[in-house]
């Protein structure tokens, strides 16, 4: 673990920063909270170390790194805080009762576990890899380091949970929760198992999209993701169709990865970096609307300097985007850059 130090801790803080930061889930205030550096980062950070370690050792590609990030997101929100069951959680809002059944909040599950899969694992890990494009492929953990992480990972959840059993004297229903580990350890399972679509080669002459369609494409899915769990769960439009909606806008993504990865060579870096950038598009843009909102009432959470993490993670990804386009065109013209490196 010692040789990918510097990737270990960018993707430990990058996780939570992502998850929780630029989403204006935990605004900056809320990171001065002792309490934040203790349980939250650590539960994203480890998480995400550990999806990434098992996806690679796996060769599970990107769709194994999607299920185990949705393993994560049951993880937390259904066995760590118990949101999916407890109609007291404060972030839930209309969501607590908006398709609910069998002591479940359905439209939240499913909206919250697609959430958490592609911003607080997929995307950290995408972004971090092409920081560090020579150590993507490589373990950063070890057997040790796995271990550890594992072990972190499951003090925290259960320390949050047995926690959030006592703030708010909660219980959750037996049969549904124990259904959250089994949805757990079927994802890890089936991460275990999948394998990405071998690249086909007639496919990989064919030029795919234009990169920014590709970012045109995560905005889209995010603004579907986020339609359906903030409009349509205070509307009258029935749960279920809201529930399809949410799986299959992951499914489109889904497809939309293993399609790509057909074309070998073709899915450059900067057409991966085009669609996570286009998912986050959507929350650096409302940043100053967060801001502006005022104090969460049901949470109590101050927004103050949102637009300052906004233009901060616009500034950061313009200028990773410049990296990596930058690298993909010296790596296509090496005689070019040859010349330039003798001149």
């Amino acid at each position: 673990m010692r040789k990918h130090i510097l990737p270990v801790l960018t993707l430990f803080l990058l996780s939570p920063v992502v998850g929780e930061l630029v989403s204006g889930s935990a605004p900056p205030a809320q990171w001065l909270d002792p309490s934040t550096w203790i349980v939250m980062v650590p539960l994203y950070g480890a998480g995400a170390l550990l999806a990434r370690e098992l996806f690679v050792r796996w060769r599970s590609g990107w769709l194994g790194a999607v299920l185990l990030g949705s393993a994560y997101g049951i993880l937390e929100e259904g066995i760590d805080v118990m949101s999916f069951f407890n109609t007291a959680w404060p972030d839930l809002g209309a969501s607590a009762a908006y398709g609910r059944w069998a002591d479940v909040s359905w439209v939240w599950a499913v909206q919250l576990t697609a959430y958490h899969a592609a911003f607080s694992i997929a995307i950290p890990i995408l972004i971090v890899h092409l920081i560090f494009p020579k150590a993507r492929g490589e373990s950063w953990l070890g057997c040790f380091g796995l271990a550890a992480f594992g072990i972190l990972l499951a003090a925290v959840v259960l320390t949050g949970n047995l926690l959030f059993r006592s703030v708010f004297s909660y219980s959750p229903p037996p049969l549904p929760y124990c259904g959250s580990i089994a949805a757990v350890l079927a994802l890890v399972f089936l991460a275990r198992r999948i394998r990405p679509p071998a690249p086909d080669s007639a496919l990989e002459a064919k030029p795919l999209p234009h990169p920014f369609l590709y970012g045109l494409a995560g905005f889209g899915a995010t603004v579907v993701l986020f339609y359906a769990g903030w409009v349509l769960t205070k509307s009258d439009f029935p749960p279920i169709p809201t529930v399809l909606i949410i799986l299959a806008d992951g499914a489109a993504v889904a497809g939309l990865l293993a399609r790509s990865h057909r074309h070998g060579r073709q899915f450059t870096d900067t057409r991966k970096l085009a669609l996570a950038i286009g998912g986050l598009l959507l929350f650096i843009a409302l940043s100053p609307v967060i801001e502006l909102q005022g104090i969460n009432e049901a949470t109590g959470e101050n927004p103050g300097g949102m637009v300052c993490v906004g233009l901060s993670a616009f500034f950061l990804l313009a200028l990773l985007s410049v990296f990596v386009w930058n690298r993909e065109r010296r790596a296509a013209h090496p005689r070019l850059t040859d010349t330039f490196t003798r001149d």
